[in-house]
């Protein structure tokens, strides 16, 4: 999803709770100009948990991830570290 206001009325609509807090921490490295190369540092089960203590706000990090996967490439992927986020980039021509 382009911006994590999409995510925030998505979660509003299935979770209930626009889950603000998460959605702008997933995308917070984000820069305008690093597309989707900011997944590496936080699009992935590894910093989710370390960031994530609530069982809800998990859920609702990993809905996001795998919201942009399918949006972005068409594919659920749930990446569980930052090697397979640059790997997967890598395999659908995102050079990292």
């Amino acid at each position: 999803m382009p911006h994590p206001e999409i995510h925030c009325k998505i979660c509003k609509l299935i979770f209930g709770d626009e889950y603000r807090k998460v959605n702008y921490w997933l995308d917070g490295k984000f820069d305008g100009t690093n597309h989707r190369k900011h997944w590496i540092y936080r699009h992935h089960l590894k910093a989710i948990y370390r960031k994530f203590k609530d069982k809800d706000e998990r859920q609702v990090a990993i809905f996001h991830v795998l919201l942009d996967w399918l949006y972005y490439y068409r594919i659920i992927f749930l990446p569980r570290n930052r090697q397979e986020v640059i790997d997967k980039l890598f395999e659908h021509g995102f050079i990292v």
